[in-house]
């Protein structure tokens, strides 16, 4: 099977402060009846409805419905939700490069903790979150166990609005900083320049990010070398991934796969790809996943790129959005995902081809291996690009 990319669509889930777009699809529906499949569930509904001390009488039956599978899916998976049509619609409001927020992406794990990552210049990073803060609470209340969408409606509001946050670097530092709302304008795609290396941030994956990529590229080659700097990318878009990666992967060698619980599809390069660049180098570290993990698992495992860094997050599993016929929506963990030679990784992460560890934390400490590396590259043979 060739993989040409297409736009389907499904997506590896993060909702964030700052959503990027995400197209959704409706779901082939299997319909019951309610009486006669649950009749007990229903029954048991409406004794809580009408004599819990604890559940207001006026709540519809809707609600406790919507309330009961959101208890489900939570209790069962932090990176699935359901969300009501008044909360989908403003989940499709958010899916815009330019809003009113803070700048920053929110990334669920396992455990239900919430990590920040802010964008470049943004009110968050203005204010003085930094990439992989965790997010403990929201002008006074404490997030721990809202939905992701939930904790972005508690920022929500006009430009110049402030907003409280109780964040923690470390265990034992927890302070509160205040962010203003503004017009925010997100570009996931940034070039800088190191000791002559031309370093490509990649905060995210998105439909733009494709070309954004592109245009950076475009901007700074042709050139024997480049680091493509995925550190603390939470990932994003599953298929957005796979178009930059490939950008760099000759036709027909293996991606990714995703594995469901009935079938594995896999998916190839397409031939498109763009560039050649002989020195190609990725970043990584704990907080890189999800398809940020697929891009570079594409990459290193054909031979197009050397990682180095710190073991990645393992988050490979890809959500798909739901939509219902009433237009609420679910966002459901449906895939595992495998990298190009079958390996699952979830929950246990990416190595990188070169580790990283003790005292080299600093972008300076990343480039002198950077070097180093391109020196020992240098010295084999290569032809046409190819390793």
């Amino acid at each position: 099977m060739s993989y040409a990319v297409p736009r389907r669509k499904l997506v590896a889930f993060r909702l964030l402060l700052a959503l990027l777009p995400f197209p959704t699809e409706a779901a082939s529906r299997e319909t019951f009846d309610d009486a006669k499949d649950f009749p007990s569930f229903f029954e048991a509904l409406g004794i809580v409805q009408q004599r819990s001390v604890f559940i207001d009488k006026k709540i519809s039956r809707e609600k406790l419905l919507q309330t009961t599978l959101q208890a489900l899916l939570s209790q069962q998976d932090s990176y699935s939700q359901f969300l009501n049509p008044k909360e989908y619609q403003r989940f499709k409001e958010y899916q815009q490069e330019s809003y009113v927020g803070l700048g920053m992406e929110l990334e669920k794990t396992r455990e239900g903790d919430i990590f920040c990552f802010p964008y470049p210049d943004s009110p968050a990073q203005q204010a003085g979150i930094k990439r992989g803060d965790k997010l403990l609470a929201i002008n006074g209340e404490d997030i721990h166990g809202k939905s992701l969408f939930a904790i972005t409606e508690l920022v929500k509001g006009k430009i110049g609005t402030q907003v409280k946050l109780s964040v923690s670097t470390t265990k034992d530092d927890t302070r509160e900083v205040i962010a203003v709302l503004s017009k925010t304008r997100i570009d996931g795609v940034t070039t800088s320049w190191h000791a002559s290396i031309p370093v490509i941030r990649i905060a995210n994956f998105s439909s733009q990010t494709k070309y954004n990529l592109i245009r950076n590229l475009n901007n700074i080659t042709p050139i024997s070398a480049i680091v493509l700097d995925l550190r603390a990318n939470p990932g994003g878009d599953f298929y957005a991934s796979l178009e930059c990666a490939d950008l760099f992967v000759p036709e027909g060698r293996m991606l990714a796969s995703e594995a469901s619980s009935d079938k594995e599809i896999p998916y190839r390069s397409s031939g498109i790809r763009k560039f050649h660049i002989s020195n190609l180098i990725i970043w990584q570290d704990h907080l890189t996943a999800s398809a940020a993990e697929v891009f570079i698992a594409a990459l290193t495992e054909n031979d197009r790129a050397v990682s180095i860094g710190e073991n990645s997050y393992g988050k490979g599993t890809k959500q798909e959005i739901i939509e219902l016929s009433d237009s609420s929506a679910l966002i459901l963990t449906t895939d595992y995902l495998k990298t190009p030679s079958g390996i699952k990784y979830n929950g246990i992460g990416l190595q990188p081809k070169i580790r990283l560890e003790g005292a080299l934390t600093t972008e300076s400490d990343y480039i002198k291996e950077v070097l180093q590396l391109i020196k020992q590259q240098n010295n084999q043979t290569y032809d046409n690009g190819e390793r």
